[in-house]
């Protein structure tokens, strides 16, 4: 006979879960027990290209609160959540400073992996500082000012030699 789900986890989105401890949204591969607990069972960890070096989730009820509380997502590095009112409990000794300096230095890697976890920071209008964000690739050189215009903007000198429109045809004619 099959063995029968406890009760109390029926309607649990197992999928959900899993990519969410994957991806490293959920504090799991960051504390080493949980860890050690899942590598017994051999859990698939996923693309590890992918996980988040912080617990996002966490950071992000922690950057909620911090934002209801102070207005701004404009976190000092070295901010630890308080064990007092108004400051959630549950949170209290958690490096949120840290944390959201982290998420800065990750910024290319968050839109390009994790663009819905872009969309919730921006619920909380929360500021990313470019001139921190790590490279995607390490490896590749870093993009200067000047290439980032040129993206952003077209090169600078690119209209200088265009035939202006209906020049030819008439010269043509």
């Amino acid at each position: 006979a099959a063995a029968k789900w406890p009760e109390h986890l029926a309607g649990m989105t197992l999928g959900s879960l899993v990519r969410r401890i994957r991806d490293g949204s959920l504090e799991v591969k960051h504390l080493p027990d949980r860890k050690a607990q899942l590598d017994a069972i051999d859990f698939d960890w996923g693309n590890p290209v992918k996980f988040l070096d912080i617990p996002f989730d966490k950071a992000m009820c922690a950057m909620f609160a911090y934002y209801l509380i102070r207005g701004d997502m404009f976190v000092y590095e070295d901010f630890v959540m308080l064990d007092e009112d108004p400051w959630p409990k549950a949170l209290a000794g958690f490096e949120l400073g840290k944390a959201v300096f982290r998420i800065r230095e990750l910024q290319n890697f968050f839109e390009a992996y994790h663009p819905e976890k872009v969309t919730m920071l921006r619920m909380v209008e929360f500021i990313w500082f470019p001139e921190i964000a790590l490279p995607l690739d390490p490896s590749k050189p870093e993009a200067t000012v000047e290439d980032k215009y040129v993206v952003g903007l077209g090169h600078p000198l690119y209209h200088i030699n265009m035939v202006p429109l209906g020049v030819i045809e008439r010269i043509e004619a």
